[in-house]
């Protein structure tokens, strides 16, 4: 399994991420019709039945995250779309880590990042506020958030 980048298809403007203190969990919205995910930490990386990531959502207690010096990452609008070994089933989450990714914060800028241990060589935004990162096999090595307010 991997993902493929499609840039330049304007969906920056529809979608805008939140933090939920209360529920220590990351939500999208609007609310995209739920189809099936891709799971990394708790962290849900919801996709159509074509596999395009159309949404992120999921708990991120923010007691773990570990403050750090980010820096603002730079990406290009595009769309990122979940290539399986098998078609995606309804409702059943294809996780892609087995140990957990940690999570880092930079609460000078609000930048959230989820961090594999591969290096990146594509980065596209989805949405505002979300970056996905994929490696040189384009497999999925990162994600930054930053959702409208950190907690």
């Amino acid at each position: 399994m991997h993902f493929d980048i499609r840039r330049d298809t304007g969906m920056l403007a529809r979608k805008s991420l939140f933090y939920d203190t209360g529920d220590f969990a990351f939500y999208v919205s609007p609310v995209a019709d739920n189809f099936s995910s891709v799971l990394v930490n708790d962290i849900n990386l919801e996709i159509d039945p074509n596999g395009v990531v159309i949404s992120i959502w999921g708990l991120c207690p923010y007691m773990n995250w570990i403050d750090a010096v980010l820096g603002s990452p730079q990406a290009g609008a595009g769309e990122v779309r979940f290539v399986g070994d098998s078609p995606i089933t309804r409702g059943v989450s294809i996780r892609l880590n087995r140990e957990r990714w940690p999570t880092y914060v930079d609460r000078s800028n609000g930048w959230i990042y989820i961090a594999g241990t591969a290096k990146p060589t594509q980065v596209v935004a989805i949405m505002t506020g979300v970056i996905i990162e994929l490696d040189e096999q384009r497999n999925l090595c990162g994600i930054w958030l930053k959702p409208a307010q950190l907690p």
